[in-house]
């Protein structure tokens, strides 16, 4: 306790004769007059500055409270007060369990460090937060120097300062994670300070992790589809090659049946359709054959029969003049090429339209075609030489076949 008048109740007690300086005037120090009607107008328990305890305990903050005269409150009998040394603030604030590696800071109203680890000097850039740096008795109010007050920084004073509570990065001596929260009654903050590359770790790790895996699952997904478009490329090589080896097999079965030659099958293939195709061009195949040997027979049968009717024909002292069902001349004799002057090998490159045009150009009068029918008609040749001819046409039918000539 203090009063107005200077005097002092402490306790634990002190020699304070050699500690207190002469005539000590106890208003003009903080731990008094914070309290007062000036400093604290609510009348209400205040929190005072860190300074510099004329007691001699070294660095220390108060909690004070004014006591005014029963009769007249507006007489400031003196202040009551608990003394707190920052070092037992810093050992309640190094207490505290702050994960990642991180420590806690306490601050004034006015920035003024109250409590600091040792592992933060570094990045608040002070020292010896406890040690006692005043020689002799203290005389008057002896606070904390500007370099203790990190409102001096002005980033960290705008970033802090007007906000009760937030979470920021910040370059201290490295990258930092500040979060920071005020304390309702004595307005003093509480900052957090971690490294941020620590708080992120367990998520960059996991990132890390999480692409170690992404890679392995690249990789195992091209090494997948590699050798499975290897299968594809091997089984599509092969299924080409069965389709296309009985593909060359039957194009050869087709020219043989093309140039009539006999055609049989060595081997089954793998494909169920070609190997009923290439069956169906075997069948095909031998039905031409048989077709084909049938038609040499005929057209020897009908050689021999030419020849014979040329032989007829080329005894004969009448003109003949053999066409077949296409209109095509196939046997001309003697006596007529003698009769008309056409010869046989022209005539035998004649249709029977043109026949009785060459015909028509030797004769007198025009030859209408229609009288070349199974009636007998006169017709006078002027060349090669004066002759009258008489003319006529009949259908002759070869047995067993359904071929006629004329």
């Amino acid at each position: 306790m203090n009063t107005y008048d200077s005097l002092n109740r402490i306790y634990p007690y002190f020699d304070v004769i050699n500690q207190y300086p002469e005539k000590m005037d106890i208003p003009k120090y903080n731990f008094y007059y914070e309290a007062d009607a000036q400093h604290n107008p609510s009348r209400g328990p205040v929190w005072t500055d860190v300074y510099f305890d004329p007691a001699g305990q070294g660095w220390m903050t108060s909690c004070i409270a004014p006591v005014y005269n029963q009769l007249n409150q507006e007489f400031l009998e003196g202040v009551v007060g608990i003394d707190i040394t920052v070092q037992d603030i810093i050992n309640e604030v190094n207490q505290l369990s702050i994960p990642w590696e991180g420590y806690a800071v306490l601050v004034s109203r006015a920035g003024t460090i109250l409590a600091l680890p040792q592992q933060g000097e570094k990045d608040w850039r002070v020292q010896g937060l406890t040690e006692r740096s005043y020689v002799g008795v203290v005389k008057w109010d002896t606070f904390r120097e500007r370099e203790f007050n990190i409102y001096a920084n002005p980033l960290i004073e705008n970033l802090i300062k007007g906000e009760p509570n937030g979470i920021s990065h910040i370059k201290l001596a490295s990258d930092k994670l500040l979060s920071w929260a005020t304390i309702p009654i004595t307005g003093w903050k509480i900052i957090l300070v971690a490294e941020e590359a620590r708080i992120f770790e367990p998520a960059n790790t996991l990132a890390n992790h999480l692409e170690q895996i992404a890679w392995l699952m690249i990789i195992g997904m091209f090494l997948f589809y590699l050798v499975f478009f290897y299968i594809l490329y091997l089984r599509a090589r092969n299924m080409s090659l069965s389709i296309s080896e009985p593909l060359k097999k039957i194009d050869m079965m087709v020219i043989d049946i093309a140039n009539g030659k006999p055609v049989q099958v060595t081997d089954e293939f793998a494909v169920t359709e070609l190997d009923s195709t290439v069956n169906g061009i075997v069948v095909m195949g031998q039905k031409l054959e048989c077709a084909n040997t049938d038609l040499n027979n005929a057209l020897n049968e009908i050689t021999k029969k030419s020849e014979q009717l040329q032989t007829i024909f080329d005894v004969s002292p009448s003109g003949y003049v053999l066409i077949n069902q296409c209109a095509d001349v196939v046997l001309v004799n003697r006596a007529f090429s003698e009769f008309t002057g056409i010869s046989q090998s022209a005539a035998l490159k004649l249709t029977e339209s043109e026949l009785i045009t060459r015909l028509a150009e030797l004769t007198e009068l025009p030859i209408d075609i229609a009288k070349f029918s199974n009636d007998l008609f006169r017709m006078k040749l002027i060349w090669p030489q004066l002759k009258i001819l008489l003319c006529g046409a009949k259908e002759i039918f070869i047995n067993n076949s359904s071929e006629f000539f004329r």
